[in-house]
């Protein structure tokens, strides 16, 4: 079975737990669960396409500040 992106997301979080500030969990898990699992959670990994990423990011841009979008861009779970 493929491993969809909010699968590895949640792997990718406890691997990078102790390596990181504990405000940066807390702010790359508020946006994998706020703005990249609602969009992307169900993808599987090997369907992942860069366009699927282009539409999700002129979304975020939609509905947050660039900086904002931004952050979530800068979330290096994505493979």
């Amino acid at each position: 079975m493929v491993e969809t992106l909010k699968e590895y997301a949640a792997k990718w979080l406890i691997a990078v737990e102790p390596t990181i500030r504990p405000t940066s969990l807390r702010a790359y898990e508020q946006a994998l669960r706020v703005r990249v699992v609602p969009f992307l959670g169900d993808v599987p990994l090997d369907g992942l396409a860069r366009s699927q990423l282009k539409g999700w990011f002129v979304e975020l841009l939609k509905k947050y500040k660039p900086s904002s979008a931004a952050h979530c861009d800068s979330v290096s779970v994505l493979p």
